[in-house]
């Protein structure tokens, strides 16, 4: 009853936290990266399972912010909810920002900080980016339902910034401050 692991070049035991147990069934999830253990009993003619073991290494689901926002009003970015693989109901919210402006969420695969001048800063490569168009409230408020489907790989990152229209600002934009999501379980 011993656990190895398979580097690609040899083999090497892990320590397990669990006794052996004789009934368990093992499997490769390959999506998660994981080897999955059940241990089955039979009652009657049915099985059902008694425990449920996962060997790999949890990747937490994290969203934070770098960077400073700018404008006439300073924009923040954040979140309704973790950016876990597979959350249906995970939410960008805008915050703090002109009122009734026409803006985007800017999504982009790395960070960067290139000035803008009057103290504003683009927070995300400008190489690579996909945006979604949004609009403020009366308030200046915007929330942003973004599914995240299951085929995105834990531990991926993603990088956001909010753009908005903004007439008192000398550049005539608002920026918020950036979003860093990583994606886990």
């Amino acid at each position: 009853g011993d656990t190895w692991t398979w580097d690609g070049t040899s083999w090497s035991q892990l320590p397990t936290t669990q006794n052996p147990l004789a009934g368990v069934d093992l499997a490769y999830d390959s999506r998660r990266g994981r080897v999955i253990g059940v241990e089955t009993k039979w009652l009657g003619t049915a099985p059902y399972a008694l425990r449920l073991w996962e060997l790999g290494v949890i990747t937490a689901a994290a969203a934070t912010t770098a960077g400073m926002g700018c404008g006439s009003v300073t924009p923040s970015i954040g979140t309704l909810g973790v950016p876990r693989v597979g959350r249906a109901q995970f939410a960008i919210d805008v915050g703090r920002a002109p009122v009734n402006a026409l803006g985007a969420l800017i999504f982009a695969a790395g960070p960067a900080s290139i000035p803008l001048g009057s103290g504003c800063s683009l927070y995300i490569d400008p190489t690579v980016t996909v945006s979604l168009p949004f609009a403020t409230s009366a308030f200046g408020y915007s929330s942003q339902t973004i599914p995240i489907p299951v085929q995105v790989p834990i531990g991926a990152a993603l990088y956001i910034q909010g753009v908005m229209l903004d007439a008192g600002s000398p550049i005539g934009l608002a920026l918020t401050d950036r979003l860093d999501l990583t994606f886990g379980e």
